[in-house]
């Protein structure tokens, strides 16, 4: 069980860190539909700058994500890794 509950932490961080990615390829593109439907010039919105903030966000999150995997790849089998557990899903009672 303590196994199943690592992974299942490790899929949850896994699919936060690919939303927010995806909400960060949303706003860029949003941004850049405005800029061209507005004639502005490139990056008038600081799309590449919400690029590198953003980015220094995610690092230290993916960093973090990067270490539980190695961690659960090298403990023992049947060994926990993590004590936290994953959220519930919205539509778990």
């Amino acid at each position: 069980m303590a196994v199943e509950n690592d992974y299942s932490l490790l899929v949850h961080n896994l699919n936060e860190l690919a939303k927010t990615i995806s909400d960060l390829r949303d706003e860029v593109e949003r941004r850049r539909v405005k800029e061209f439907r507005d004639h502005l010039e490139p990056n008038a919105t600081d799309w590449v700058n919400l690029i590198g903030f953003d980015l220094q966000v995610l690092a230290p999150i993916f960093d973090g994500l990067r270490n539980g995997v190695h961690s659960v790849l090298t403990s023992r089998p049947g060994e926990a890794v993590f004590q936290d557990q994953p959220p519930r899903a919205p539509d778990t009672p």
